[in-house]
């Protein structure tokens, strides 16, 4: 009777994984070597949140054992998922990235993960020659570099997004006006973002009035300073902000980690108030604020960086409203 070929155990999906993680780390090893030539640094573009996670599940799948019979695609993505999770758990381990920042990288790491077991799977399946295979793994090969050099050589750009929010108060716009520049401590947030270490604003405090005023709005980052320029008592309140903190504290088992992209890739630029008098001596609120990022794709980090952004507008708003709705004390 002939004999079936069974799976080497030395080619299970873990110890694939393990090449394949390997071999994606060596080329992007090999890109931060010259990454300092980039006015930020090492850039959060494409090439991290694409192209190695792509690597990972191609070079993963493509060292499984030879004898491992025909492939299917289960296999092969239990194969990325493993790279995924050990490049991952690496990150962590290292003190490079914490773990809230891989929590929300995950979402678009591990598709990516995916398609590239799927090249790979192709690559195995119906590459004709030993030199076809070659070829497309030569390819493959030089994706991460290609990608990685683009983010180190060509900064990414500062895109500008804006997000407002709006919010009904049951007091009078005058009542209201005192506490955009001056707000007392806030309570500790129970919100899973500003929990997980996401800037979380804690008060609000003015030196001066009017146009030229120092505003001052405290994180748990750090004070992010302002510059109010326009004063339009009860009715608007702009303001220029003059450097952002950093963004978020990394959740790691090794303390505070200063990654890269706390500084530099998330930066507030303005800010406003309007009110706008309802009836029944009701004032509606609207907060809006301008930021830049140099994260990419900026199509899927604009969803966090809008949700964390709304989330600190309803901070804010919500404690002028209490403070606003308080009754006034007339003895």
């Amino acid at each position: 009777m002939g004999q079936v070929n069974k799976p080497s155990v030395l080619w299970t999906p873990p110890v694939s994984a393990i090449f394949g993680v390997l071999v994606t780390i060596g080329l992007a090893a090999l890109v931060y070597l010259i990454a300092g030539q980039s006015a930020l640094g090492f850039g959060y573009g494409y090439g991290v949140f694409c192209g190695v996670p792509l690597s990972l599940g191609y070079f993963s799948v493509l060292v499984v054992s030879p004898d491992a019979g025909v492939l299917k695609f289960r296999r092969c993505a239990s194969t990325a998922m493993w790279a995924i999770s050990l490049a991952s758990l690496g990150f962590f381990a290292l003190g490079a990235e914490g773990f809230i920042c891989i929590l929300m990288a995950a979402p678009i790491a591990i598709p990516m993960s995916l398609v590239g077991a799927s090249l790979a799977l192709g690559t195995r399946r119906w590459g004709q020659s030993i030199n076809q295979k070659r070829a497309s793994s030569v390819i493959v090969l030089g994706f991460v570099p290609l990608m990685l050099s683009k983010d180190v050589f060509a900064p990414l750009p500062l895109v500008r997004h804006v997000e407002s929010t709006s919010i009904v108060i049951g007091a009078p716009p005058e009542r209201v006006w005192p506490y955009l520049s001056n707000l007392s401590d806030l309570p500790k947030s129970k919100h899973l973002l500003f929990r997980s270490g996401i800037a979380c604003p804690m008060g609000i405090k003015t030196i001066g009035s009017g146009v030229g005023a120092h505003r001052v709005c405290r994180l748990s980052t750090g004070d992010m300073p302002e510059i109010i320029e326009v004063f339009e008592f009860a009715r608007r309140l702009d303001f220029k902000v003059l450097a952002t903190p950093p963004c978020m504290v990394e959740t790691s088992p090794f303390g505070h980690i200063p990654t890269k992209h706390l500084n530099g890739y998330f930066q507030c630029r303005r800010g406003q108030f309007l009110l706008q008098p309802l009836p029944g001596n009701r004032t509606l609120l609207i907060g809006t604020t301008w930021y830049g990022s140099r994260y990419a794709p900026d199509a899927y980090w604009s969803m966090w960086n809008d949700t964390i952004v709304e989330q600190v507008h309803q901070r804010v708003m919500q404690a002028i409203k209490v403070q606003a709705e308080l009754p006034i004390n007339k003895g």
